[in-house]
Order: C-alpha cells, then sequence, then structure tokens
C-alpha cells in the first residue's frame, strides 16, 4: 500500500511518518513538499519525496502514485487569516479533488481510495449554527491557536495545538466521498490537545477526554488510510482509546 503524506517535519507529520515507515503494511511513502527532507529521513527506500510548488496543482508525476492519502497539518501559525485559509482549506480540497477524479477510479480490485482529514475539535461543520467564540475561525477560515504551556508537571513537556481547521472543508469532504462512494472515501480526524509522546496523562488534573499523545493521534490516522473506519468522523473523545489499540496490537 502506498500513502501520500503533506507536513512530514511537522509535530504530528514527523510521528505519522515514522509510524508509517515502520509498518511492513506500507509499501512507499510519497511526501509532498516544498523542499528536500532531511536525509535521516529519505534514507529510507520506502520513501519518495515529491516537491511541489503549488499545493493547488497536482502534475501527473504526482498522480501517478495511488491507494490511500493521509492529510497531515502543516506549519502552526501564518502571517493572516487569508494565508491560513490557502493553506488548510484550498490546499485540502485541491488535493481530495484532484485525488477523487484521477486517482480513486484506477485503484481497482474493488478498492478505494482513502483520503483522512486531520481537523481539530472545535472545529464546526454545522454552518448554521450561532457560534459564541472565534466563529469565522471555526466556520469559515482557519485560526493561528496558541500553544498551552505548562499544564503538566515538568517544565519539558507542554500542550501542543495546531490548527483550528474550517468545519467547511469537513463538509465538502463528505460529500466528495457521496459524489464518489465506488472509489473514494473521506474520513476526519478532531483532536483537542496533543501532547508530546514523553507526557504522562496521569500528570494531568483537568478533563482528559480532550488530550490525546502524538504517538496515539498518529496511530489513529496511520490506521484510517490503511484500514478505513467504521465512523466518517472520528472525535476527539475517541482517539486516545482507538490510538492505544492501534499500538498495542489490538485493532
Amino acid at each position: 500500500m502506498k500513502v501520500i503524506l503533506t507536513g512530514s517535519i511537522g509535530f504530528i507529520g514527523q510521528e505519522v511518518l515514522h509510524q508509517c515507515l515502520k509498518n511492513p503494511s506500507i509499501s512507499a511513502i510519497i511526501a509532498l513538499s516544498r523542499r528536500d527532507l532531511p536525509k535521516s529521513i529519505t534514507r529510507s527506500p520506502k520513501m519518495k519525496v515529491v516537491i511541489l510548488e503549488d499545493f493547488t496543482s497536482y502534475t501527473d508525476s504526482v498522480l501517478r502514485t495511488k491507494r490511500s492519502w493521509s492529510l497531515s497539518p502543516g506549519a502552526a501559525s501564518f502571517p493572516d487569516l487569508d494565508t491560513a485559509r490557502k493553506v488548510s482549506m484550498d490546499y485540502s480540497l485541491a488535493a481530495a479533488n484532484a485525488f477523487a477524479a484521477s486517482l480513486a477510479p484506477h485503484v481497482g480490485n474493488r478498492r478505494k481510495f482513502r483520503f483522512v482529514y486531520l481537523s481539530c475539535m472545535i472545529c464546526e461543520s454545522d454552518q448554521r449554527k450561532k457560534l459564541w467564540f472565534m466563529q469565522e475561525g471555526r466556520r469559515t477560515r482557519v485560526i493561528p491557536f496558541p500553544s498551552y504551556e505548562a499544564l503538566t508537571t515538568s517544565s519539558s513537556e507542554s500542550l501542543l495545538m495546531g490548527l483550528i481547521h474550517q468545519g467547511e472543508v469537513e463538509n465538502v469532504l463528505i460529500d466528495l466521498a457521496v459524489q464518489h462512494r465506488d472509489s473514494f472515501d473521506s474520513f476526519v480526524v478532531k483532536p483537542g490537545y496533543v501532547l508530546s509522546k514523553e507526557t504522562r496523562i496521569m500528570q494531568l488534573v483537568i478533563d482528559l477526554s480532550r488530550f490525546v499523545r502524538v504517538d496515539e493521534l498518529a496511530a489513529v490516522l496511520m490506521n484510517t488510510a490503511l484500514n478505513g473506519s467504521e465512523v466518517q468522523i472520528t472525535e476527539y473523545n475517541e482517539e486516545g482509546t482507538r490510538g492505544r489499540a492501534v499500538l498495542n496490537g489490538s485493532e
């Protein structure tokens, strides 16, 4: 099986890549990047880096890859909201539409192309719902969200939160799977606060359901790309349990 990955040098993307490299079911990993990746990553025979200058345009060389797509986040901050929207909305939907139209029909053997989208806990897919805070960001844009520091007993352990992705992207991806139901599946994973692997959950004295370790989240993303999921949207309070099951080999 092949996996196409973006954001492979980011906090979550690095862990997704690490687990994909170790997984024997994955034969090839195509990392889409604006620049070359470190040799420590690319030395694996599984790895291929495709330099993509424009993430809204997919050439034939990119579209020759097939079977599964795992979309990870990019940078954690942007200079303005328009840039954030372009990166996290326009890029995501350009990839999904290109793959659904050009790759999914050729997967064959009654298999489907799987597109896994990393969203966010507070992202609102119901565009008509009245929101009391960050209304525009949660509906139509993606905005930087601050990291939360010093919430554990160790100063070296911090809670990281990436970008708040718009609910509109989730809706389009779900509709796209309906339009291409015979060849394309889309899945959305919505984490809350993402912790480093070294963080011990028992150190926290707040609502644990909102927190997931990065290795558990990466396991959910990779497993969804490999095997799909019984639910199209995996909510934040389900990810820790499912991630631990994948890491322990029980899922």
